[in-house]
């Protein structure tokens, strides 16, 4: 389901066909960050995004300022895009406008919410927001990355981002060494990439870059 989720959120970007509501949620950070880097340089026409454009952060945002951002119709463009970061720290004015919002988002807004790592915690109120917020919202989750998981993300990492290829011996002993540590394995990747002039990386590249010794 998380393969599967990924993969049409891609396809989104690259149709340049969104859904009004996504909910990034899992305690990998950095590609969450990598995946709304790609969904707002998508959604949000580079020309007039100083217009329809709004980051607003769970903890801070008022009432009034929720309502303003989701709201406020595009300029210029065919839709906004509004991100809402940290949204488990939501105040009760402001997620009573949240809701009320995801009960008929607009159809020219963008709107995406991020949970930070850890959410839900052990609250009734944290885990019937997030309730909430996976029956309103297109999904995508961002678990931290175990070895089956990592070995395709630095594949797809490789060719998305270097458009480089990496062996799959390449690939397995790299995780093996660094760990399935996202943005780890991405640092390591842009060492790589240097190091091999983008043509593949194979096992003797990621030898000599990470420091293996051979036995």
């Amino acid at each position: 389901m998380s393969a599967q989720a990924h993969r049409d959120l891609r396809k989104s970007i690259l149709n340049r066909e969104f859904d009004p509501v996504y909910y990034f949620h899992g305690d990998d950070e950095y590609r969450k960050d990598v995946a709304l880097r790609a969904l707002v340089e998508g959604a949000a026409d580079a020309a007039t995004r100083d217009f329809n454009f709004d980051l607003v952060r769970g903890a801070d945002v008022s009432d009034d300022q929720l309502e303003s951002a989701l709201n406020t119709p595009p300029m210029m463009a065919d839709r906004r895009v509004v991100i809402l970061r940290d949204v488990g720290a939501v105040k009760k004015e402001a997620r009573v406008v949240l809701e009320r919002y995801l009960s008929h988002p607009a159809r020219d807004t963008v709107l995406v919410m991020l949970a930070s790592a850890g959410f839900p915690g052990t609250s009734k109120s944290d885990k019937d927001l997030d309730a909430e917020l996976r029956r309103r919202a297109t999904v995508i989750p961002f678990p931290g990355l175990d070895e089956k998981d990592g070995h395709a993300w630095l594949s797809q990492h490789a060719r998305d981002v270097h458009n480089v290829a990496i062996t799959d011996a390449a690939a397995g002993l790299l995780l093996a060494h660094v760990g399935a540590d996202a943005a780890q394995l991405a640092s390591e990747l842009d060492k790589l990439t240097s190091y091999t002039q983008e043509a593949t990386i194979d096992e003797q590249a990621v030898r000599d870059v990470v420091g293996i010794r051979q036995d």
